[in-house]
């Protein structure tokens, strides 16, 4: 394929007027190219060509569960989102049509790559992974898939008034089943060996869900099993107050000094949200060369904090973007956030000099994911040997009229609407604004007609979680009002 006559957003934040040759799913030349015989030419005059946003934490699994839940804090959300018991199980139909709906809406909104961190109710199993797998492959989206797990009973995850649990919803939650670490670790190998590289597309990684919430034995073969097959690893860490106080009452650390100790920190693992971090925290984290995911807006929703990107940054941390999970962010469209993540952090100190903005929010969105997944050299820019996952805009739009600053006006004027066109691979995922590789208006409706029925068939389990809200209610009550540590100022807690 050769892309005509494009405005090509530049790795400096320039734009230029190029041609673009791609093979074997690789930017292979720029330039004013002559046409091959060949060739499959795609007229490109009228467009603004940036690569494809990366989209490093969302749940697949929440698809469903959009507009569901407001004013709930982060352990009181879970109860409904991720029910401890009795939570009703999905077909493979409904699990690939539900990851589908995440597909339209990222790839129409100009996010090519996405980390989707599946933790499914009641289990993960071979079966629900192959169904989310085939939605992204039938799709043409790029996937690093994370299979979530932990071994521990739900009311060892987080400090809750136990005196308010009944007897019989304590047994329940004995009784429940829950993978040992090899488990966990035997169905991660199964999936690795079937789907890992597979397109160029798909990636297998590991999810131990919190450090709270796995063993330190989980953790640990965790940690050994990514070094040995070379994956990646993402984790919940320190996303709320409660979970900050929770890594002083079990370890009588914080939980960044736990994982430091376990070993468990490596360039491989991303931290998901990193928020409650103290000024060491920071540090270990920038000696370990792991990756924070900003997963700003659900932050706000969910009243968790505000990461201290800037603070992170300046020592060298690599910082990426997620748009979290359609239950706590009921958008999954990553311009919002490359916008909101812009903005936001210039309120957090007056010193105007050291604002970050955005090229700062870009790269977060772009080569901050690339890195993160392990795709630094391949994603991210258009640039030759680059992987073509690239994002045509119509520059015949409001967002970009006039055209003043390019890359100014992709990160502040919401220009989702505009995407005419997405590759991912060299290969068209979206054309002319519409899915090219599946059928759009089938998928929604059976979508909604499926979600719909799949949330009222959730309302037996949302009534056993209404039971143990009163026992997590006031354990986190009694978190939020401790002393973490933590002495910067986030959100409304000093």
């Amino acid at each position: 394929m050769i892309i005509k006559n494009g405005l090509v957003l530049r790795p400096d934040g320039s734009a230029q007027t190029l041609d673009i040759r791609i093979e074997r799913g690789r930017i292979t030349e720029l330039g004013a190219l002559g046409d091959r015989s060949d060739d499959q030419i795609l007229d490109a005059r009228d467009r603004l060509i940036a690569p494809g946003l990366v989209n490093t934490h969302c749940h697949s699994n929440e698809n469903y569960f959009k507009g569901c839940f407001d004013n709930l804090p982060l352990e009181l959300w879970l109860l409904f989102s991720y029910p401890v018991l009795s939570a009703p199980r999905q077909s493979a139909r409904e699990i690939y049509v539900r990851t589908m709906l995440g597909c339209i809406e990222m790839l129409r909104s100009g996010c090519t790559t996405v980390v989707d961190f599946l933790y499914e109710m009641p289990e993960t199993t071979p079966e629900s992974v192959t169904a989310v797998l085939q939605a992204y492959r039938d799709s043409g989206m790029r996937v690093l898939l994370i299979v979530g797990y932990s071994d521990k009973v739900y009311y060892e995850t987080t400090p809750m008034a136990m005196e308010m649990l009944t007897p019989e919803l304590k047994e329940r939650m004995d009784r429940e089943p829950l993978p040992t670490p090899e488990e966990s670790l035997q169905l991660v190998d199964a999936l690795r060996e079937r789907w890992h590289g597979l397109d160029n597309r798909i990636a297998i990684g590991l999810g131990p869900s919190g450090p709270q919430r796995c063993s330190d034995r989980e953790l640990e073969m965790t940690a050994e099993y990514a070094a040995r097959h070379d994956l990646r690893i993402h984790i919940h860490t320190l996303e709320t107050k409660m979970q900050a106080y929770t890594g002083r009452l079990y370890w009588g650390k914080t939980i960044i000094e736990h994982l430091h100790d376990l070993n468990f920190l490596s360039p491989r693992v991303s931290l998901n949200h990193a928020i409650w971090l103290t000024e060491r925290d920071i540090d270990l984290v920038a000696e370990s060369g792991a990756t924070a995911t900003h997963n700003l807006l659900s932050n706000f929703k969910l009243g968790s904090g505000i990461s201290p990107v800037p603070e992170m940054l300046a020592r060298g941390i690599n910082i990426s973007l997620g748009t979290d999970g359609k239950s706590s962010n009921d958008s999954q469209d990553m311009y919002e956030v490359v916008k909101t993540v812009a903005l936001l952090h210039k309120t957090q100190q007056p010193e105007f000099e050291r604002w970050l903005g955005a090229p700062e929010s870009w790269h977060m969105g772009t080569l901050g994911g690339a890195q993160s997944i392990g795709l630094h050299d391949e994603l991210g820019r258009i640039e030759v040997g680059q992987r073509a996952d690239l994002v045509l805009f119509d520059r015949n739009t409001i967002p970009f009229t006039p055209l003043n600053n390019p890359l100014h006006q992709l990160v502040y004027c919401l220009p989702s609407s505009t995407v005419r066109t997405v590759l991912v691979e060299g290969e068209i995922a979206v054309d002319d604004g519409r899915m090219a590789r599946v059928d759009e208006v089938e998928l929604l409706r059976e979508g909604n007609e499926l979600g719909r029925a799949f949330v009222e068939r959730s309302g037996a389990t949302f009534e056993i979680s209404r039971k143990i809200f009163p026992a997590v209610a006031a354990g986190y009550r009694h978190a939020v009002a401790q002393d973490v540590g933590v002495r910067r100022h986030i959100g409304n807690e000093v």
